[in-house]
Formats: structure tokens, C-alpha cells, sequence
């Protein structure tokens, strides 16, 4: 039994040296073939969590695309039904002059009918209007409707009235400040 294990021990040299070079080999293995092969995996499941959610990101920019693509078409049929369509601001007098007949046609005096500096902008230009004179007031009112009627494209901005007592039949003098919404040179040329 003493000779058995002396053999034993008499080899162990080689017996670790070879431990050693198992040791090494597998150590080398994993550094060169499994640790780069199980980093990649981790990779390759990161890119593709990354490309999931990209895709999902994708889904929900088509859905707001198409909704935004329904609404621009919605738009537009309405524009195209709408029966608006704007004067250039080139035709300022003709539109000063239908004011006047249409205030006249509602028994107002007018005393200053002035449009103001034009004010440019993208999609319409605004021409500010002043109109000043007398007349009753329910005169005033009936222009105001008649005027938001006949002319979609005017608005108030300010409205200022005052009593006259002259005569049977009290006088307001008035002053509107209005603004006319009329289409852009730009667009008037095309």
C-alpha cells in the first residue's frame, strides 16, 4: 500500500501541470469563445428590445399620421364647401364703398369711413376699418347684423356708442373700429 501511494505522489508534478493546462485551456475557452459569444447575446436581446420599441413607436406616428391626414382632408372639403372667399386688399375702396351703402341702407349717417395700415401675415392680411357717424340705435344694431351677414370677413374689434338728444328721436353717434380679414398678395398673384 506505501508503494501505491509513493507512485501517487511521485507524479503529482505532472498531474497538476496538466490540472494547470486544464484549468488554462478552459479559462481561455470562455474568455476567447463563451464570454464574447454570451456578451453578444446580451446585445442582440438589447437591440432587440430596442427595435420592439421602435416599432410600437412607429404604429402609434402612423395612427397620428393617418388621423392628422384625415383631418387635413376634413379641412379641406370643408374650405372648399365654405362659400368665404377673400378680397385682396387691393380692393379696399370698392369694400369701403358696399360699407357705406349697406350703413346707409340701414339709415345711418357716415361721416368717416378709414381703412388703416394694411397688417401682413401668412394666410390673410388684416385691413383695419374705422367708421364713424350717427344714427338710432337699433339702426346701429341692424348694420352690425346685416354687415357680420353679408360680409363673413369683417369683425369687430370695438365698438363705441353715445347718445344725442336731438329732436323726438334720440341720436347715437357711433364709432366701430372693425378689421376686414382679406386674402394675402402673395396668394392673390397665384
Amino acid at each position: 500500500m506505501k508503494l501505491l501511494t509513493a507512485t501517487r505522489w511521485r507524479w503529482w508534478p505532472i498531474d497538476a501541470a496538466g490540472a494547470g493546462i486544464c484549468l488554462a485551456a478552459t479559462l481561455m475557452a470562455y474568455l476567447l469563445g463563451i464570454a464574447p459569444v454570451l456578451k453578444g447575446h446580451a446585445s442582440y436581446a438589447s437591440q432587440q428590445s430596442e427595435v420592439t420599441a421602435r416599432r410600437e413607436e412607429y404604429r402609434g406616428l402612423c395612427a397620428k399620421i393617418k388621423g392628422l391626414q384625415d383631418r387635413l382632408a376634413a379641412v379641406r372639403k370643408a374650405l372648399s364647401e365654405s362659400p368665404l372667399r377673400l378680397r385682396t386688399a387691393s380692393q379696399t375702396n370698392s369694400r369701403l364703398a358696399e360699407m357705406g351703402e349697406l350703413a346707409a341702407q340701414c339709415k345711418l349717417k357716415v361721416d368717416e369711413i378709414e381703412p388703416g395700415k394694411v397688417q401682413p401675415g401668412p394666410r390673410y392680411e388684416i385691413v383695419p376699418i374705422r367708421l364713424t357717424g350717427q344714427g338710432a340705435f337699433p339702426s346701429c344694431v341692424q348694420f352690425l347684423r346685416r354687415l357680420r351677414e353679408k360680409y363673413p370677413d369683417i369683425g369687430g374689434v370695438r365698438i363705441e356708442l353715445n347718445s344725442k338728444a336731438e329732436g323726438a328721436e334720440p341720436v347715437a353717434g357711433f364709432e366701430f373700429h372693425l378689421e376686414w380679414y382679406a386674402a394675402p398678395a402673395v396668394n392673390a398673384a397665384k
